[in-house]
């Protein structure tokens, strides 16, 4: 499995990003609310990782997306 890098907004610190982090046997969930209203969550299942957006992802190549400005 090939690593990501998701990117935050232009001009987006990451101390302006609201991330709402809960966490139950074998599972965290990470909801992050950036403050362009974009929602990203993050739910990681034993080895697995899913990604669900509010909106697509900007590709910026074949590892890089980034959150839409």
């Amino acid at each position: 499995m090939s690593e990501i890098e998701i990117l935050s907004p232009k001009g987006c610190k990451p101390e302006d990003i609201k991330h709402d982090i809960t966490q139950s046997v074998g599972q965290i969930i990470d909801i992050a609310t950036f403050p362009n209203g974009f929602v990203m969550t993050t739910t990681i299942t034993g080895g697995n990782i899913d990604i669900k957006t509010s909106s697509p992802l900007i590709k910026v190549n074949d590892s890089t997306y980034q959150v839409p400005d």
